[in-house]
């Protein structure tokens, strides 16, 4: 059995980080050419503690966790949970922007992935197939198109100035947005229409008689991006006082009619 490592990386980070790093290169690699295991504009593989620990008997667990850790605190590779199941914590890799631009430096790397000739990498072993792959076609026909996060921010900013300011697009919120502009079609005016929405709703300004507030990532969220869309939190208009609804007696409040996810 032989292992292979791009020098750039050992140099950098240690030879066992550059090593691991290699092979989760490889499996996602494989799994773009078979347009395989793509989410939240990535392309993914996943593999287990044990896995590891057989594939790379002469590392320790605690080095393994350890190299790993490096690769993420370098931002060469990200984490993430796309299991089936919610109590499955196999975590799943996928390597960033700048893992890539360290990678289309080496050039053992070009010849040895670019020409096909993988005879000295010995792949993470795939322990856990996916036995629905068979039974669920696959769409992802593309790669998804760059997600707006900055812009969708800004605007935010823009409309919704009665809610608290966003401070940093944190990987968590950076999957939210992609998810939610991905079910709109990629359309950038529909967040538009939904700050739009939030900011002359008084019920999610905190007109209530909870003083409950919204905030970004509540509006983001897929079931409450709905109801606002639906104007499921719009102003009651009132014409005449025989319009005005009274306050319901067993909650106490004209906001009673609102729930809040």
């Amino acid at each position: 059995m032989e292992h292979s490592f791009d020098v750039d990386i050992a140099i950098k980070l240690g030879i066992q980080p550059a090593i691991i790093f290699k092979n989760l290169y490889y499996w996602i690699k494989k799994n773009k050419a078979n347009n395989k295991h793509f989410y939240d504009g990535n392309y993914w593989t996943y593999n287990s503690k044990k896995a590891f620990s057989e594939l790379f008997p002469y590392m320790t667990e605690r080095q393994i966790d350890y190299a790993i850790k490096k690769l993420i605190d370098a931002e060469l590779v990200i984490t993430g949970n796309y299991n089936k199941v919610a109590y499955d914590r196999t975590l799943w890799y996928a390597i960033t922007k700048k893992g890539y631009s360290i990678l289309q430096n080496c050039e053992m790397e070009e010849t040895n992935l670019l020409n096909g000739d993988n005879e000295n990498v010995e792949p993470i072993p795939d322990n856990k197939p996916n036995k629905k792959s068979n039974n669920k076609p696959n769409t992802n026909t593309k790669e998804e198109p760059n997600v707006p996060y900055e812009k969708i921010k800004d605007l935010f900013h823009d409309i919704c100035t009665s809610y608290p300011k966003v401070i940093k697009l944190s990987d968590e919120r950076k999957r939210t947005i992609a998810a939610r502009y991905k079910e709109y079609n990629n359309d950038f005016e529909v967040f538009r229409k939904l700050f739009i929405k939030a900011e002359t709703s008084d019920f999610l300004k905190g007109i209530n008689d909870r003083k409950w507030k919204a905030n970004f990532d509540w509006l983001i969220n897929q079931s409450n991006m709905v109801k606002v869309l639906e104007d499921t939190y719009k102003n009651k208009e009132v014409n005449n006082a025989s319009d005005i609804k009274q306050p319901d007696k067993q909650n106490g409040s004209k906001y009673s009619q609102f729930s809040i996810t």
